[in-house]
């Protein structure tokens, strides 16, 4: 026999689950990328940081750039820069989107058992 539940006690379920995610969103977002063998940080200090210089490496493709990751400092030419912060912009997007994939389908269950049919990985 299924487990039923009142509609109130699924939407606190989806409220609470969704919770979860979200923090499984930003647990994700305070990880990191490897960039040329080089382990980068992809917090949002680090990542507003890395943006920054890639404006300035926009406007003059000549600089370089020294930049401390986990402790220790490594040279990035303005190229390098751009493409860094488009590898983090975009695992930082595919974060936002798995969470919306997993809302989705969180807010498509009809019923507690269905929770467990969820792909919740990041």
């Amino acid at each position: 026999e299924e487990y039923s539940s009142s509609e109130e006690n699924l939407k606190l379920n989806k409220f609470e689950i969704k919770k979860l995610v979200s923090e499984s969103k930003s647990y994700k977002k305070n990880e990191y990328v490897i960039f040329d063998g080089v382990k980068v940080p992809v917090d949002d200090t680090t990542r507003y940081a890395i943006l920054i210089k890639k404006l300035q490496s926009l406007k003059d493709e000549s600089l370089t750039f020294n930049f401390k990751c986990f402790g220790e400092y490594f040279n990035f030419t303005a190229l390098q820069m751009i493409e860094l912060s488009d590898i983090i912009e975009e695992y930082i997007q595919s974060l936002y989107d798995k969470e919306m994939q997993i809302f989705n389908q969180i807010d498509s269950c009809e019923k507690i058992s269905d929770f467990v049919n969820i792909d919740y990985d990041f």
